[in-house]
């Protein structure tokens, strides 16, 4: 049978960390890939199987185009592809509260699994509008992810290697 895959996706600072995320799981020898959350529309629906997982980030969990991505992904592939989500908990409720129709919809709704973050605010660079401390929390998210597999695939050292000739 294939081998399931991992597709990274988010749009803006959250997809340069989705693309380092799926580049790292390559250098694994895992199959991984990045797509723009606005190319889910164009066509990109088309390189899901069964069995794969798409790694949805999103610092707010209410960007536009992830979550349409998630609502492409479900209705083409219904629970056979997995989404899980990297975001942080600023527009979460208490587990097991309902959120109010005004509020909107969530990552969270869609998600399966979720790494969620604890931000209390971005660095004072900007008035707090550029993103810095997410991009580095959702890194760090990143390298949980990548510590696991390793640990869970048991990679060592020299098959690591064995990919990084040079």
């Amino acid at each position: 049978q294939p081998r399931r895959a991992l597709i990274a996706t988010g749009v803006g600072k959250s997809a340069n960390v989705a693309q380092r995320c799926a580049n790292s799981l390559r250098s694994l020898s895992l199959r991984a890939s990045f797509t723009h959350a606005a190319e889910w529309g164009h066509g990109d629906l088309g390189q899901l199987a069964a069995g794969d997982v798409v790694l949805v980030l999103s610092h707010s969990g209410r960007t536009a185009e992830c979550l349409r991505a998630c609502e492409l992904v479900r209705a083409r592939h219904g629970k056979h592809v997995q989404l899980a989500g990297i975001f942080s908990s600023m527009n979460l409720l208490e587990p097991g509260r309902q959120r109010p129709e005004a509020a909107g919809r969530h990552l969270a709704d869609f998600c399966s699994h979720a790494l969620v973050y604890d931000m209390p605010r971005e660095a004072d660079l900007l008035g707090g509008r550029c993103p810095t401390t997410s991009v580095v929390l959702q890194e760090a998210c990143v390298n949980v992810i990548l510590a696991a597999v390793v640990d869970q695939a048991g990679l060592t050292e020299e098959s690591f290697r064995a990919n990084h000739p040079s």
